[in-house]
């Protein structure tokens, strides 16, 4: 179990390295964040629960398997704050765009009025 469960972990924390970038890039502007990066955000994570809950004290604290769950434990916190950035970017987005709307809802109306009086 324990070498089944080294494997996972490890390969768990290269597929978090490699989404941490992803979502890194969403904040730069580079990459497009949506329902696809959430859902291989999820992935990793629902696979390495049953590790997580059911690692006993003993196993945690074997070198091999300890470190590389810290390490998961350190994706995890930062992919939580990166994630946290990116709801901000989008709720000023959001914000942005329903001006944007409020303001063309505005010039339709003044457009209406205008093609009225003539």
């Amino acid at each position: 179990m324990a070498s089944s469960s080294l494997d996972t972990v490890k390969r768990v924390n290269a597929t978090l390295r490699r989404l941490l970038d992803q979502t890194r890039a969403c904040l730069r502007g580079e990459h497009v964040f949506g329902v696809d990066e959430i859902r291989q955000l999820q992935q990793p994570i629902q696979e390495m629960e049953p590790i997580v809950n059911g690692v006993e004290p003993a196993k945690r604290n074997e070198l091999a398997l300890g470190e590389h769950l810290d390490e998961y434990k350190c994706h995890i916190k930062e992919l939580q704050t990166t994630l946290e950035q990116i709801r901000i970017m989008l709720l000023a987005r959001h914000a942005s765009l329903q001006a944007s709307r409020s303001q063309l809802a505005t010039i339709h109306q003044w457009f209406e009025a205008f093609q009225q009086t003539r």
